[in-house]
């Protein structure tokens, strides 16, 4: 299982009569008179970006497990990838790291039309482009650093925002003064806070836009044995036995990005991050996001989380947006809480919210496996969940490409599934990057230290060292 950080720890305040400038994706914040968040290891937090109209109160004692990692005092900085496409793309020419990336909306049929009118090639754009997913990762000998995030609604704005999220999460946390500095897992989570404010900052500099973020670190336990974290003071589901490992995986997630573990020495998928979506039934609102959320140039951070997980050598972590995992929820599939030996005619929104989502997320993780099968690979989990979404949301498609001025019919039965922009990113936990013997490596790799990749590098990096400054002051 896992542990979670989050609501009941810390009270956050948002600032009253604030109205959310995003249509579509995203709820409001506007008006929220008490909303909670967790983190008690960000007694500096204030110290930090912190939102017009939003302060943390940091009085209550954190739960989050402090377990010692694997120092990195000689560090180089890998190789990182970024996804950069605004149509559909895949990485498979390593052997350990599989993403999928792509769109199943259907072609544009009014462009498409007017293109052939005028007699010109068609792009084969569709409807939904540019796609606003967008994912980061960092490979080095033995640690992961990686972020996935999903621009809310369509179009540039949205898009240039989960890049720029993106971008700025690996930067920070890859960065030579950072890495070295994470000792243990608490530190690790302080670092990503920091992080997910260095995106804030950047966002705002970049776009109007906004976006969910999920940005994750998995590093070597310092024993190199049993020292990973355990969930079993937080969660009395969770015995120590399932959360051992030599690796501990934490991510801060803002949004409704996902990430699943697949347990290799039990075969099955676990969900990581439960419970990160507040509302399982809206698929409009992912609970929080980056970015110029309020007209004041506000995060929304209703749902920011801390999770944990022990992982083993040989699993496979798999992120997905909600693009994807949507098409795994029972009651998008036309299914119905009867179904699962709940009373006849009830609906899903009579449900207990808890009851709900042990539903959902045990048949959503059974699916998952069920759909990649046995003999995985990354390549064989990105195909699988990729082609399952396009088969699943096939009749919407076809739909609105033939009735493109109508409303589709609310028909889950007819039309199952969501059709949205995709993510799936897959690797093997505690192996290196490696490259298949065919094929050329597309990914970009990082400069050396001392270089920078990222436009904005200089100015993140000047607001670290302002950070280091008031820390420093505030001890003298």
């Amino acid at each position: 299982m896992f542990s979670c950080l989050r609501a009941e720890d810390v009270n956050v305040l948002n600032g009253a009569g604030v109205d959310s400038t995003e249509g579509g994706s995203g709820g409001s914040v506007a008006n929220t008179p008490k909303v909670n968040v967790w983190a008690d290891v960000l007694q500096d937090i204030n110290k930090l970006y912190v939102p017009q109209g939003l302060r943390i109160d940091v009085e209550s004692k954190s739960k989050l497990p402090n377990k010692k990692l694997k120092t990195y005092d000689d560090y180089d900085e890998g190789t990182t990838i970024y996804a950069l496409n605004d149509t559909s793309n895949e990485v498979d020419q390593y052997t350990n790291f599989s993403c999928g990336f792509g769109s199943t909306y259907p072609i544009d049929s009014k462009k498409e039309a007017k293109a052939k009118a005028s007699g010109v090639e068609f792009n084969g754009e569709h409807l939904g482009d540019p796609i606003c997913d967008c994912y980061g990762i960092n490979f080095h000998e033995d640690h992961v650093v990686f972020c996935i995030a999903d621009g809310c609604n369509w179009g540039v704005k949205p898009r240039d925002a989960a890049r720029t999220g993106c971008k700025a999460f690996i930067d920070y946390m890859i960065d030579d003064d950072v890495l070295p500095e994470i000792k243990d897992t608490r530190t690790a989570v302080t670092h990503m806070i920091r992080a997910f404010s260095v995106c804030q900052k950047s966002i705002l500099r970049a776009t109007t836009g906004t976006s969910t973020l999920l940005g994750a670190v998995i590093l070597r336990s310092a024993d190199d044995a049993e020292q990973s974290i355990s969930a079993s003071s937080l969660d009395p589901r969770t015995s120590p036995q399932e959360t051992r490992g030599r690796y501990n995986f934490m991510c801060l997630s803002l949004g409704d990005c996902k990430v699943f573990r697949y347990n290799k020495r039990l075969s099955n998928v676990q969900e990581i991050t439960e419970r990160s979506r507040p509302n399982e039934s809206d698929m409009s609102d992912p609970g929080g996001r980056l970015g110029y959320a309020t007209k004041a140039g506000d995060a929304d951070i209703r749902n920011l989380a801390v999770f944990t997980q022990g992982l083993d050598e040989g699993d496979l972590v798999i992120a997905l947006t909600d693009g994807v995992y949507d098409n795994f929820d029972p009651e998008f599939l036309g299914m119905n809480p009867s179904d699962f030996g709940q009373a006849e005619n009830s609906t899903w929104k009579e449900l207990d919210r808890q009851q709900r989502h042990e539903i959902k997320l045990e048949f959503r993780n059974k699916l998952i496996l069920e759909t990649i099968g046995e003999k995985i690979t990354t390549s064989k989990v990105t195909e699988k969940l990729m082609e399952y979404c396009r088969n699943t949301t096939q009749a919407s498609r076809d739909w609105v490409r033939d009735h493109p001025d109508a409303r589709m019919p609310s028909d889950r039965n007819m039309f199952k599934g969501k059709m949205d922009h995709c993510t799936v990113l897959c690797f093997v936990v505690g192996e290196r990057l490696e490259e298949k013997e065919e094929g050329k490596r597309k990914g970009k790799k990082k400069k050396k230290k001392g270089t920078r990749q990222h436009k904005e590098e200089g100015e993140e990096k000047e607001g670290k060292d302002k950070e280091k400054d008031i820390d420093s002051s505030e001890e003298n």
